[in-house]
C-alpha cells in the first residue's frame, strides 16, 4: 500500500466512515478518527441510547437511517452479535469495508462476513477484536508462510487476568468479584469468567492457524471452586494463569482453555494483566512468542491501524 506517498494521499478526499457504537471504545475510536481530517471524515455515528458526539457528527439512532449512508468504510465496535450482524452484512454488500472490534460478531459469522467481502471486492479486518494492539492475526499469516503451525497457546488480558493476578497477591476472588461486577457489569463480568471472551478469541485464532474453528473445545471457568482447587496444589516456583490453547492432530483441531499452574520461567506466566501473549509453535520445532497492550486505547490504535490499511487499500485501488 505504499504506492502512494503520504503528500499524495493529503490531496486526495477523505475516507467517508461510518462509526457503530458509542461505548468507551466508540468514542475513543471516534476522537482518532475525527483527529486526522486528511484521511478520514465521520459521517455518522449509530448509538441506541443519547450520547454526547464532539463536533458536527450527526447522531443516529435508528437503523433505516444508518443504513441509508453511503460510507467508504465502517467501524463496528457494537459489542452485541445484533443488529452488528444485520449492518456490517448491509455495508459490505454495498461495497464499503468494515473495521471490528465486535468480538462476538467475528467468532460466530467471521467466516460468512469474510467472504461476503471477498465476494464485493472489500476489506474486513478485525485485529483489535482479539488482542487488542497485539499483532496476533498478522503473526499468524507470516508464521504459515515459514511452515505448518502444531499449536497454539495464549494468554488474554482483561477482567479474568486481573482478577486471577489480584487473587494472587492475597485478594478474596469474593470481594474481587463484587467490585468488577459493580464497575463492569454483571454481563461483561460473567463473559470474562465464563471463559466465552476469551473461548472466542481462541477459535477466531484457530480459524487463522489451522483453517477452521477446533472440532472440540473444552472451557473451564474460573470460579472460587476451580481456583481452590489449583491453588491447593501449586508447586513452588509456579504461577497460575488462565491459558487458551489449541492444537492439531492429524485432521482434527482441539482446543480448550483453563487454568493451568506454570513454572515462572514459562513465557505464559510472565504475562502482566493488561497484556495479551501469543505463542505459536511449529511442527519443525521452531516457536514465536507475539505480545502487546490489551484495553481500550491499544485497541483503538490497533482499529486505527487497519482503517489506515483499507484506506491505502482504497487509494491504491484507485490508482492516480
Amino acid at each position: 500500500f505504499s504506492a502512494l506517498g503520504y503528500g499524495e494521499a493529503q490531496e486526495l478526499s477523505p475516507t467517508q466512515v461510518v462509526i457503530l457504537g458509542l461505548n468507551d471504545l466508540g468514542a475513543s475510536i471516534h476522537r482518532r478518527v475525527s483527529a486526522m481530517p486528511e484521511h478520514f471524515k465521520v459521517i455518522g455515528t449509530f448509538n441506541r441510547d443519547s450520547a454526547v458526539i464532539p463536533g458536527e457528527t450527526p447522531l443516529l439512532k435508528s437503523l433505516d437511517t444508518v443504513m441509508s449512508l453511503h460510507p467508504d468504510a465502517v467501524v463496528d465496535a457494537l459489542t452485541d452479535f445484533e443488529p452488528a450482524q444485520s449492518l456490517v452484512t448491509h455495508f459490505l454488500e454495498r461495497g464499503a469495508s468494515v473495521v471490528s472490534t465486535n468480538l462476538a460478531l467475528i467468532a460466530d459469522a467471521g467466516r460468512e462476513l469474510a467472504a461476503l467481502a471477498a465476494r464485493r471486492n472489500t476489506y474486513l479486518r478485525y485485529n483489535g477484536a482479539i488482542g487488542g494492539s497485539t499483532p496476533m492475526l498478522e503473526a499468524l499469516r507470516r508464521e504459515l508462510h515459514q511452515s505448518d503451525i502444531q499449536s497454539i497457546a495464549a494468554v488474554f488480558g482483561g477482567e479474568a487476568s486481573r482478577i486471577l493476578d489480584r487473587c494472587s497477591k492475597g485478594f478474596e476472588f469474593e470481594e474481587l468479584l463484587l467490585n468488577a461486577t459493580a464497575e463492569l457489569g454483571s454481563s461483561v463480568v460473567h463473559q470474562e469468567l465464563s471463559g466465552t471472551c476469551a473461548a472466542r478469541k481462541l477459535c477466531v485464532l484457530a480459524r487463522h492457524a489451522f483453517g477452521c474453528d477446533p472440532d472440540a473445545l473444552r472451557v473451564e471457568a474460573l470460579d472460587a471452586e476451580s481456583l481452590k482447587k489449583a491453588r491447593d496444589s501449586l508447586s513452588e516456583n509456579y504461577t497460575l494463569r488462565l491459558v487458551a490453547r489449541a492444537w492439531k492432530i492429524s485432521h482434527r483441531i482441539f482446543g480448550q482453555l483453563q487454568l493451568e499452574a506454570l513454572d515462572t520461567r514459562d513465557p505464559l506466566a510472565q504475562v502482566q494483566p493488561e497484556w495479551n501473549r501469543l505463542l505459536i509453535h511449529h511442527r519443525d520445532g521452531r516457536h514465536k512468542v507475539i505480545h502487546g497492550r490489551d484495553g481500550p486505547w491499544p485497541t483503538t490504535e490497533a482499529v486505527m491501524a487497519d482503517l489506515l490499511e483499507v484506506r491505502f487499500a482504497h487509494l491504491a485501488l484507485a490508482g492516480p
